[in-house]
């Protein structure tokens, strides 16, 4: 019982540093997440704040990934509820600006992608489960038996252009971002796994399979 509360508390933790990297990775104003580029338009077109919209965006995946048999699990509705209010507090705490020299700009995107990549690492190592948008990508990867980076690729070109759509353009952060990111993640899991299961019981890996969230 301990060890799953601490692995719950660990995962908790993995979210939190996931919303630091996603409030980096906006503030840093050289086009944020392929997701958040969605999340950045919605928001702005209906003045509800980021966080809130992460959460909103999270349920519905939710229940489109019902329709194609994907579960969530306890680890899919904290995900959907705890990252997306954090990132509202974190906003509203730290008020982070956007850095007015280039460099600065790109040191903040640099920052956010790796401290996105430990918070990832950080939740997937717990082995809980999967959030939303990771669940809703492997459950297409089954029904459709096309491979994960051909799939993952399909969802993020489409949320990208309707984030467009909604007046958020990507930027060199977004492909940065989509480039980078899952060699953090993978990175940070292959470190913090041993240290997380000594802590938890879990031998290996979350679900034994590093995919970006």
């Amino acid at each position: 019982m301990v060890r799953i509360a601490v692995r719950y508390a660990i995962m908790i933790l993995g979210f939190f540093v996931i919303a630091i990297g996603i409030v980096m990775t906006v503030q840093a104003g050289m086009g944020p997440a392929p997701w958040d580029v969605l999340h950045v338009g919605i928001s702005r077109t209906t003045g509800i704040p980021l966080g809130r919209i992460i959460v909103y965006t999270g349920l519905v995946v939710i229940i489109v990934g019902l329709s194609i048999r994907v579960r969530p699990t306890l680890c899919t509705i904290l995900n959907m509820l705890l990252i997306g209010t954090f990132v509202d507090l974190i906003s509203a705490a730290a008020r982070i600006e956007t850095p007015e020299a280039a460099i600065g700009r790109l040191a903040l995107l640099a920052a956010g992608i790796v401290i996105s990549g430990l918070g990832e690492g950080i939740y997937l190592g717990t082995g809980a489960g999967a959030g939303p948008r990771d669940g809703f990508m492997l459950g297409l990867v089954r029904l459709t038996r096309k491979r994960i980076w051909l799939v993952q690729t399909v969802i993020e070109v489409t949320v990208v252009l309707a984030g467009y759509l909604l007046g958020s353009p990507p930027g060199v952060g977004t492909v940065i971002f989509a480039l980078t990111i899952g060699y953090f993640v993978e990175t940070f899991l292959r470190i913090l796994t041993p240290f997380i299961s000594r802590f938890t019981g879990r031998a290996r890996g979350p679900a034994d399979s590093p995919v970006p969230l």
